[in-house]
């Protein structure tokens, strides 16, 4: 799965593009998303679509996938010319508090040494629905991020998680699914990165998990990253973690919409 877009002018006739022709510009940095289509004519001319998360050569019938989160589209200056950001639309993220109930996280300054922490001790998160909003910053070598939908032994050995975290020395997002769990990942990519180059030791993220579906958005809209787990019985832990080097969590807000229904 594979889609990349296009800057430039349109006359009504001919489309001129601000790039070399051989120039890819890519929409989302997940296997999952395909045929993205927007609405027309919204109020104040806003700019939305939603992509179809088509599960590959994964089985899961009866059904072929799902559509993603709606999402927002505008451009950014970059260094290189104009690029596409993309966030979460702002008619669902607006109603955030109403939609989980009141059930939310939010810490701030939580330093992370060289190891994991539980984010959810008090167990205030049901289930594997939730909305993160998250800054990090960390050593100029480090890895930071979060594990999720992590399952432990009984002696409290992670044995399953899908891990989302930044490489500071590479400049580098990823999300890592070899040790998922659920037996029904294509096996070509487990890990999958997003480059951004010459990014300082910092990130932003906004990762968006309904049981299956996994949404990351980075850096306030920059890239954005879709796939899916199937996370076993008993996969719900959510923790942060740091390796290589120390990291700090600026701000942190979890939603839970576990009991938001369709």
């Amino acid at each position: 799965v594979f889609e990349q877009y296009f800057v430039g002018d349109f006359d009504g006739r001919e489309f001129k593009n601000d790039n070399p022709a051989d120039k890819i510009l890519t929409l989302d940095y997940g296997d999952t998303y395909y045929a993205a289509i927007p609405w027309n004519n919204l109020p104040d001319e806003g700019k939305t679509y939603i992509g179809w998360m088509v599960p590959n050569p994964e089985p899961t019938a009866p059904w072929r996938g799902q559509m993603s989160i709606a999402r927002d589209l505008g451009l950014r200056a970059a260094k290189e010319g104009l690029r596409l950001v993309q966030q979460p639309a702002s008619v669902i993220e607006n109603r955030l508090d109403e939609l989980s109930h009141g059930r939310r996280i939010e810490l701030e300054n939580i330093p992370v040494h060289q190891g994991a922490i539980d984010l959810d001790k008090n167990e205030k998160l049901s289930g594997n629905a939730y909305w993160i909003k998250a800054a990090i910053t960390m050593d100029s070598h480090a890895e930071a991020g979060f594990s999720l939908a992590q399952k432990k032994d009984a002696a409290g050995k992670t044995i399953h998680e899908t891990v989302i975290g930044y490489d500071a020395a590479r400049h580098q997002l990823y999300v890592d699914r070899t040790n998922a769990g659920g037996g029904e990942l294509n096996k070509g990519k487990l890990r999958q990165t997003i480059d951004l180059s010459g990014r300082p030791n910092s990130i932003q993220l906004e990762i968006l998990l309904d049981k299956s579906s996994l949404e990351v958005f980075v850096n306030n809209g920059e890239a954005a990253l879709t796939t899916y787990i199937y996370p076993e019985e008993g996969s719900t832990h959510i923790a942060a973690f740091s390796k290589k080097g120390n990291a700090v969590i600026k701000n942190l807000r979890i939603w839970d919409l576990s009991s938001v229904k369709q």
